[in-house]
């Protein structure tokens, strides 16, 4: 990006970065297909450490798939029993 976009390659130089406390990700989930979630980053005050949530507003699609995700995930394997 940097030899493409002149403005990109100035911030860069400048070190001119910093997170984004929130913002919205679009993820192509193999089962789910596209799912959009909110992402947000917690920072740990004098760490590099970082807690990273994706969630989705209650009653949109992209919830709805995340509640069928969470359900197959804790769901009982049958075939594990013994």
């Amino acid at each position: 990006m940097a030899e493409r976009t002149p403005g990109f390659a100035a911030a860069w130089r400048r070190h001119d970065v910093r997170p984004r406390a929130t913002l919205r990700k679009r993820v192509d989930h193999d089962e789910l297909g596209v799912v959009d979630v909110d992402c947000q980053t917690l920072t740990v005050p004098g760490t590099d450490l970082r807690v990273v949530m994706l969630s989705a507003e209650v009653g949109t699609l992209a919830h709805d798939k995340l509640a069928h995700l969470q359900l197959r995930l804790t769901a009982p394997n049958p075939s594990s029993r013994p």
